[in-house]
Parts: C-alpha cells; sequence; structure tokens
C-alpha cells in the first residue's frame, strides 16, 4: 500500500470543485466501508482527504480550509474506530507462521510443516491441518488489516499536523483549526498527537 502525507502531494483547495470532489469521494469510500467491511477503502479515503492544503498565509479560517479540515478529521475519525483496540499483535492467539504445523494427537507429527494437504491420506489428520491452515490464514489477514488501519490512522495524523501549521504560528486561522480538532476528537492521544509541537511520527510506538 502506499500512502503520503499531505507535503508530498496535494492539490490547492482554491476551488470549491476540488474540495467537493474530495468530499464526494471519501463519502463514497466511507459508505463502501461500512457495507463490506475493506479496510484499503478507508486508506484510500485518507488520501483523497488530505489530498488538499491550506491556502496559507490567511490570518482567518476560511470556509475552505474549515471544510477540509472537516473531512481530513472524519476519516481520521472512522480510522481510529475501526481498529480492534483490543487486538495484541504479540499474543499468542495472533501469532501466525508461514509454514503451518500438521496438528497431532500425540503432539509430534510425522509431516512437514507447510506440506501440501492433499498428500495427507488421513482424512482425519489432513481436515485438521487444513483448518489449521484457515485460522493462520485469518489471523494474517487480522494481524494486516490492523496494521493497515494503524498506519492510516499516523497518515492522517501527520497530514492534520501537516494542515493546521500551514497557518501562520499566532494566527487566528490556527486557533480555530485547533478548536474545531478538540471539539471533535474525543481521543486524548490522537488529539495530543495533533496539537503538539513535535511532528507526529508514522509506525510502530506511537
Amino acid at each position: 500500500m502506499c500512502l503520503c502525507a499531505a507535503s508530498i502531494q496535494a492539490e490547492s483547495n482554491e476551488s470549491l470543485e476540488v474540495l467537493k470532489d474530495a468530499e464526494t469521494k471519501v463519502q463514497a469510500k466511507i459508505e463502501e466501508f461500512f457495507r463490506s467491511d475493506r479496510y484499503e477503502l478507508l486508506l484510500e479515503a485518507q488520501t483523497a482527504a488530505s489530498s488538499l492544503n491550506p491556502r496559507g498565509g490567511n490570518a482567518t479560517l476560511g470556509s475552505l480550509d474549515e471544510r477540509s479540515l472537516r473531512l481530513q478529521l472524519k476519516v481520521l475519525h472512522t480510522l481510529a474506530n475501526a481498529r480492534d483496540l483490543s487486538y495484541d499483535p504479540e499474543a499468542k492467539e495472533n501469532r501466525f507462521y508461514i509454514n503451518v504445523a500438521v496438528p497431532d494427537s500425540n503432539g509430534l507429527s510425522s509431516w512437514p510443516a507447510g506440506i501440501d494437504p492433499n498428500a495427507i491420506k488421513d482424512t482425519r489428520v489432513r481436515q485438521a491441518y487444513e483448518d489449521a491452515i484457515a485460522e493462520n490464514r485469518r489471523r494474517l489477514d487480522k494481524a494486516i488489516r490492523e496494521a493497515g488501519l494503524s498506519d492510516g490512522l499516523d497518515y492522517a495524523v501527520l497530514d492534520i499536523w501537516i494542515f493546521v501549521r500551514g497557518f501562520p504560528v499566532g494566527s487566528a486561522a490556527r486557533k480555530s483549526a485547533f478548536d474545531i480538532i478538540e471539539q471533535i476528537l474525543a481521543d486524548e492521544n490522537i488529539r495530543n498527537r495533533i496539537l503538539a509541537e513535535r511532528r507526529p511520527h508514522v509506525g510502530a510506538g506511537n
């Protein structure tokens, strides 16, 4: 997957048409996510929402800039809620493997891990092995999903941090942007990462 921060790839939101187009794309992808549960749609929505930069130099927060900010916050909020906060990638029950071991009632299988299930003639053992492969795949998919959502959230935080700092220091525009962020974001940790002077990092440990 490829996610780009607003500082790397962005368009001016000077045009109402460009902003409306981004709003339409984001809404469509969020609605499709709720229908399909495909987390990749939220990553695409995040990219679309972060494609707009503030016009910069404004003393007050203009209508287009405010709508751009609220659009990004909408995606961030959806990304945050899509995560499974109880998921621990280090937990034993969430581990997955490149090659799955063939289950054996004695705990010591004579079959090598990763063997083709069709090579196992014992239907009981083969079924148990196929079930183990399916469970391993489920764990892998879960890990990929949670990592993707976490990275998407990190990029959303970074993009909003960059967006707000496009306004002059001490300006009414920046203050208004901060006020909107504090009103909308209930998650204190996420909110503080955006409000902090330190540029947010993307990746594990955030």
